[in-house]
């Protein structure tokens, strides 16, 4: 892999096809993307975070083989929405403006404005992912080890670069199948190893959580009529309490007890 442990210019770049730009911008995000489930420990992961994350996942490596509108549109909204996040640590919101710069790059014909978020893409990444120490302390001190991670993204993202260079042409599949390679041109990094590996469990929680809370979402309410005949009134209240607590436990949001034209929630007629 090459040494240089600085990142191409904007003449540099202004010499690439315009796709070219688009997929060496794309890659440089997509080295930071696992951060995005990493926190120093004071921060809380809201469920619209995770939700955001996890469309990100889905949605942002298709922008490696195509840039559709709608891909474009919807990354840029999940990014948004994760930006939202109250507290959000810095690396964590670097790793989303990197991918917000890419996708930028991907949706404007304009040469120059597309160079210009790729070199933003490429310099928040690198910024991002010196925070990779969080998963790896003790393997260097903290100082030492964000210039390691920092010139490794460097060198990889420098080798892109004279990759595309090399090609000469409009590169329009940057995936680690295409004509580039894998994103380190190499065996990766120890740190990115085991952030990748920790990321790839997470977003699996992560979606399928957001499943579950969909699949409930889209649940239809259902209605059930109580005869109370001759019961006391005691042996109703429980027999609510008992429904309530049972649907509750399933993953339902309480029943709603509809008693002469009045509603209320099970907790209420105790």
């Amino acid at each position: 892999m090459s040494e240089n442990h600085r990142l191409p210019g904007k003449e540099m770049l202004l010499k690439l096809p315009g796709r070219s730009v688009v997929q060496y911008a794309i890659r440089c995000a997509l080295r930071a993307q696992p951060l995005l489930v990493l926190s120093n420990g004071s921060f809380t992961y809201s469920a619209s975070y995770q939700q955001a994350v996890v469309e990100l996942d889905r949605q942002f490596r298709s922008l490696l083989v195509s840039a559709s509108a709608d891909a474009v549109s919807t990354v840029l909204v999940v990014a948004e929405n994760a930006l939202t996040t109250p507290d959000l640590p810095d690396a964590l919101k670097d790793a989303i403006l990197s991918a917000v710069a890419a996708t930028r790059a991907a949706r404007t014909a304009d040469a120059n404005y597309a160079v210009e978020e790729a070199l933003n893409a490429a310099e928040l990444s690198v910024e991002a992912v010196k925070y990779a120490r969080h998963k790896a302390r003790g393997l260097h001190t903290a100082s030492h080890f964000s210039r390691l991670v920092a010139n490794e993204t460097i060198a990889a993202i420098y080798k892109d670069f004279e990759s595309l260079t090399k090609l000469g042409m409009d590169v329009t599949d940057a995936s680690e199948s295409g004509p580039l390679g894998d994103f380190w041109h190499g065996a990766p990094p120890e740190w990115y190893l085991k952030t990748k590996e920790y990321y790839d469990k997470t977003i699996k929680v992560w979606g399928q959580a957001t499943a579950n809370e969909e699949a409930v979402s889209e649940t239809e309410p259902f209605s059930v009529y109580l005869d109370p005949g001759s019961a006391p009134p005691e042996l109703i209240t429980d027999l609510y309490i008992a429904l309530d607590s049972l649907y509750r436990a399933h993953g339902g949001s309480g029943l709603e007890i509809v008693k002469e034209e009045r509603r209320s929630l099970a907790g209420e007629v105790i």
